[in-house]
């Protein structure tokens, strides 16, 4: 019986281990990493570790860099003269590439969920209906489509930027009558485009020519779902 409770604790403990995700590479030269350490890191903290499993094999980074700075004021970097000194365990070349094949499913998913956004913005501003349900399971209505057609038309895609497992793209303008917000956000598979209309102008603030307490606040929110392969519509919410 005590064994039993022995060999419990021990997988339980294992179990426990393989669930954590990294926070460095400390253990990256003597451990077999599993996937389930990583599976829930983005690109950035597998680049981190990658990183930092090479520096501290004293990989010699450019001078100048971030990645730099970071590891020349760890008091345990030691960098090598050249990086061709650096001699990698079978342990050390099973983790890189544990790290390589990770991040290359993550970018080609990234890249198709931003694919999906492109073609979502496409047969928006085609005002391509069948598509759109047809694709997204999104049927538009007379009310709010207008403003997601607005919200897409000023949201610049590609220049949408992450970090970590989010991303957003936002765009403020004032027209000298409202402000009005257009954005996207990003939060891992959970996709949130905002058209957000607010008060009046900041060049006008004290509304000076026409006073009026009559107020213009609304903003409308579409959800979509990325589940891998396609992008489907959740929901719409309204505020205001």
């Amino acid at each position: 019986m005590k064994t039993f409770y022995i060999t419990l604790f021990t997988l339980f403990c294992l179990k426990t281990v393989n669930a954590q995700s990294l926070k460095d590479c400390a253990s990256c030269s003597s451990l077999e990493l599993k996937p389930a350490q990583i599976e829930n890191l983005s690109i950035d903290e597998i680049r981190f570790l990658t990183n930092d499993l090479l520096a501290r094999k004293g990989y010699k980074f450019k001078k100048g860099e971030e990645v730099d700075t970071y590891y020349t004021q760890q008091e345990w970097y030691k960098p090598k003269k050249t990086n061709s000194e650096i001699i990698y365990s079978n342990i050390e070349k099973q983790n890189i590439k544990l790290f390589q094949d990770r991040t290359i499913f993550l970018k080609e998913r990234r890249e198709k969920q931003m694919s999906e956004i492109k073609s979502l913005k496409q047969y928006v501003l085609a005002n391509n209906a069948l598509e759109l349900s047809r694709r997204f399971k999104f049927v538009k209505t007379k009310n709010d489509f207008q403003y997601l057609q607005k919200a897409l038309e000023k949201i610049s895609v590609g220049d949408i930027h992450w970090f970590k497992h989010r991303a957003k793209y936002e765009l403020t303008i004032d027209d000298g009558n409202y402000i009005c917000v257009y954005s996207i956000n990003i939060d891992g598979n959970k996709v949130q485009i905002q058209y957000n209309h607010q008060g009046g102008s900041k060049i006008d603030k004290y509304n000076t020519l026409y006073p009026t307490d009559y107020n213009n606040e609304f903003a409308y929110s579409w959800g979509f779902e990325f589940d891998g392969v396609a992008l489907k519509y959740i929901k719409f919410d309204v505020a205001g």
